[in-house]
Order: structure tokens, then C-alpha cells, then sequence
């Protein structure tokens, strides 16, 4: 992969051992400016009731890191404003040297609290 295709940037948290004062989850910065190719998959829209959802799948290829293919459960992309959860990693060719990080925007879900911010 030629750097040049990672014009990207990301950053990508955590969570934290620590708890708010409601018990969720804190996160932490784990990765700021992580350099990845992005591309759109898919997008969609539900309605349950009275409730309006709309998900955006995207995939991210990042330089290999073993903490994030092992350890990708509640981990956060922040994208162009946009807070994407990780829901899998494939290691590409298993070379350690690429990883494939699906995520997906839900929209009106807000975890970190810094949407804006990038």
C-alpha cells in the first residue's frame, strides 16, 4: 500500500476502566491522527414506531496495530465529525501489515461527546 492512499484521518478511542456518574462507560483517545483509506458501504434507514434510525457502514484500512485486532469490542472511530462503533477487523492477507476495520454511524447516537471535533 502506497502512503499517498492514506489521506485520511482518524482518531480512535477506548473505553476506559472508568465509569460516569450515570455507571456508562468512559473513553479514552487511544490512536489521535491515524492515517486510513475510508470507503462508503452502505447505508440505510428504519423505522420502528415512532423511532427514525439511519446507520452508515463504512470501511476503514489502517497500518496494522495487534491492540486493535484484538481488542476492537467498544472501540470508536471519530471521522469527519461522525462517531463510527468498530463492529469487526479482518487482517488483510494476515500479514500484519494491513488491517480492514468495519464500522457503522448510527445516526442520533452520540457516545463520546465530542462530535464536531477532529
Amino acid at each position: 500500500m502506497r502512503a499517498g492512499e492514506m489521506r485520511h484521518r482518524v482518531q480512535v478511542y477506548r473505553p476506559s476502566p472508568t465509569k460516569d456518574e450515570y455507571g456508562e462507560a468512559q473513553y479514552e483517545l487511544w490512536g489521535k491522527n491515524v492515517y486510513c483509506v475510508a470507503k462508503a458501504k452502505d447505508a440505510s434507514e428504519m423505522v420502528l414506531g415512532s423511532e427514525y434510525s439511519a446507520a452508515t457502514f463504512v470501511d476503514f484500512k489502517i497500518r496494522y496495530s495487534r491492540s486493535i485486532e484484538l481488542e476492537y469490542q467498544d472501540m470508536i472511530i471519530l471521522f469527519r465529525g461522525k462517531e463510527f462503533q468498530i463492529t469487526g477487523v479482518r487482517n488483510i492477507d494476515f500479514r500484519d501489515r494491513e488491517l480492514m476495520v468495519a464500522g457503522v454511524h448510527f445516526a442520533n447516537q452520540q457516545r463520546l461527546g465530542l462530535q464536531g471535533q477532529t
